[in-house]
């Protein structure tokens, strides 16, 4: 084996080890943040029956699936900048100006604030009526 084929060899060894250490470091990563998500969802509460039914008076037409869909996409959409905060840690009318005022910055369209607003409201409500 000459010099040249020693350092082409040497060479492609380099890359094939940088190359592993690349694709372990990008899966180590796509790990950590898919259980970060799944460890955000947990501790943020299914809607309730009780939910369901407070919200579907005060916004006729808004279903349990309305309520699943605002937490799925409060999950996903608020988790990505800051630590999500429980529904019981404010009230339904802070809930709505946070959400107002959130919404450029999480990049939510109309529908998608009004679906986060209905869930979060709707739990803090509910806890509030629960704890009285």
């Amino acid at each position: 084996m000459n010099i040249k084929n020693m350092k082409r060899d040497s060479f492609s060894h380099s890359i094939y080890k940088m190359r592993k250490i690349f694709f372990v470091v990008a899966a180590s990563t796509v790990v950590a943040v898919i259980a970060s998500i799944a460890s955000c969802s947990g501790s943020i509460p299914e809607p309730t029956p009780s939910q369901s039914v407070w919200a579907s008076d005060k916004w006729p037409g808004t279903t349990y699936e309305t309520l699943v869909h605002g937490r799925e996409l409060y999950i996903a959409k608020c988790s990505g900048c800051h630590s999500l905060h429980a529904p019981s840690e404010y009230s339904e009318r802070r809930w709505s100006a946070i959400v107002d005022t959130m919404k450029f910055k999480a990049k939510l369209n109309d529908s998608e604030a009004v679906l986060i607003t209905k869930y979060l409201a709707s739990a803090a409500q509910n806890n509030l009526s629960s704890s009285r």
